[in-house]
């Protein structure tokens, strides 16, 4: 799943890169209003700001499924108009099954959902270990206490 989710990042980026004729990194920051380093973490983390992209990419009139494509000999389609599937006022995006900017965005929402219950479980561990801490804490200072009557 690692090396399909890298391949995409930089899949996507390439993708961009390439729809808005930028050849650096820097260019491409620049495009999307980030700094070099944000591309850069990306790439090193293996993910991407989807919102931001998605954003992006619906202000440009970027085709999604294109973009968000594993296919990596996919030509770049003309353009489409996304609002037969967007609804712009309430940010909301309709079932409709046939769209595929639709299906898109169901695939980044279901990867947004594992990124929040992993990050759940990292807090749960963290939590775990603040707890630890704060018990020998504890035992060190009534020890400390202890040994100073």
């Amino acid at each position: 799943m690692q090396k399909q989710n890298q391949h995409n990042v930089d899949l996507v980026l390439q993708r961009l890169k390439s729809i808005l004729k930028a050849n650096t990194n820097h260019k491409l920051a620049e495009s999307l209003n980030v700094s070099p380093q944000v591309i850069s973490n990306w790439r090193s983390r293996k993910t991407i700001d989807y919102s931001l992209v998605i954003e992006f990419a619906k202000k440009k009139n970027i085709d999604l499924d294109w973009l968000f494509s594993n296919e990596p000999d996919a030509g770049y389609p003309e353009p489409k108009d996304n609002k037969q599937c967007v609804n712009d006022e309430a940010g909301t995006y309709t079932q409709n099954s046939g769209c595929k900017t639709c299906q898109v965005y169901e695939k980044v929402f279901c990867q947004f959902e594992l990124i929040i219950q992993q990050q759940g479980k990292t807090i749960e561990l963290l939590r775990d270990e603040l707890d630890t801490l704060r018990k020998l804490y504890e035992v060190i200072l009534k020890k400390t206490e202890d040994g100073s009557r």
